[in-house]
């Protein structure tokens, strides 16, 4: 009797799939043209300017926007003279490679797109995109996404209030049948108490200070970087860390507390550079990078530096008056990194050989999917 003794729950076996290789890890051993290399990445449109796409629709319904789409966050004004702020994330590629930690870490990248316009998270929504689950191997990418999901949702007290699951995304072409990555697409509010905590995602005044909180672990697998400028997918992905997380988070809401921070980013899909150049669009402004220091100290080479997409990151702009404090706050409490400043001069710095105009970075991330779309 289905409406006394509930419902069928059919038996579905998973079975992790053939393809998943962890002891895979990318192994550069040619020279690069970084020049090169970070021109070629952010003309991705993965990693470009969407503008192509939401600027087809309204992106001030009753003019409550207070900043539209193009930051890590939307943000809209209440009557109550709070805001609040909105998000979409998704890595089909992280997920591809392993279910569990990309998904887990595709939440925890909606939740630092919040923290970095100065909003706390409230909520979560999802859409789930998989295959068909009557095969094992489509069924087990489904199982360990939901499970990475609930994770991070419980380890963040973040209720999921709604979502869809969407199943049987694949077709026959040429007699070859395919599916869809797995593509669980997380969606998320935040609230904003003060209008004096929203945080802009631009670099503000020349001069000022450029930190990294967050551990750079060095591995480029799952990468944009890889994927779309050497064609490779496999190798095992960072792990998702709820400490690393919640340490990073709270000291940037620590540091917005006490306005600190005049602007920040995530760091995600395309690595520090790509974070570091939509940084510098907004008003123009320049960064002069200064990474010996890094190189010696944190095991890290250049290719490593710019393209990782370790999680549990933020760049952040302080001003030099406030250096010291900053750094007292940070010390012992997160993993940090002094890397630079802005310049008034609109051009990228990272090295004697590498140096790029903000014009020309600026053209190129425009221009990632319209180049295709008006063809």
């Amino acid at each position: 009797n289905l409406v006394v003794e509930g419902f069928p729950e059919p038996e579905r076996t998973h079975k992790k799939p053939s393809y998943i290789s962890e002891d895979i890890s990318y192994n550069s051993s040619f020279k690069k043209n970084f020049r090169e290399e970070i021109l070629k990445l952010l003309s991705s449109p993965n990693v470009g300017s969407k503008s192509w796409i939401y600027q087809q629709y309204d992106q001030h319904v009753q003019t409550r926007t207070i900043v539209s789409a193009g930051y890590d966050s939307a943000i809209l004004k209440l009557n109550d003279e709070k805001y609040i702020a909105l998000t979409l994330d998704s890595n089909s590629l992280m997920v591809y490679l392993d279910p569990f930690n990309g998904t887990a870490n595709c939440a925890a990248e909606a939740m630092r797109n919040l923290v970095s316009v100065g909003a706390k998270p409230l909520a979560i929504v999802d859409c789930l995109n998989f295959g068909n689950p009557e095969k094992s191997d489509s069924y087990w990418q489904f199982v360990e996404a939901i499970k990475g999901l609930g994770r991070f949702s419980h380890d963040f007290k973040l209720p999921i209030v709604g979502g869809n699951v969407s199943f049987y995304n694949e077709s026959s072409i040429r007699g070859r049948n395919d599916r869809i990555n797995p593509t669980p697409t997380i969606g998320m509010i935040g609230i904003i108490e003060d209008s004096n905590l929203i945080i802009n995602n631009h670099f503000q005044r020349e001069e000022n200070i450029i930190i990294i909180i967050g551990q750079n672990d060095g591995n480029l697998n799952g990468s944009e970087y890889l994927r779309n400028n050497h064609q490779v997918i496999h190798g095992k992905i960072s792990a998702y860390n709820y400490t690393k997380e919640m340490n990073s988070r709270t000291i940037v809401e620590e540091l917005n507390e006490h306005k600190f921070i005049l602007s920040c980013h995530d760091i995600s899909i395309g690595g520090f550079i790509t974070s570091l150049v939509e940084m510098s669009l907004g008003k123009n402004l320049g960064a002069e990078l200064h990474l010996e220091n890094i190189f010696k100290t944190k095991n890290l080479n250049l290719e490593q530096f710019l393209f990782a997409e370790t999680p549990s990151r933020y760049i952040i702009e302080v001003s030099k008056e406030h250096l010291e404090s900053v750094k007292m706050k940070l010390h012992d409490k997160v993993e940090f990194s002094i890397i630079g400043k802005i310049t008034e001069i609109p051009q990228i710095r990272i090295s004697s050989e590498i140096c790029f105009e903000i014009n020309e970075l600026e053209n190129i991330w425009k221009k990632a999917i319209s180049k295709y779309m008006e063809e």
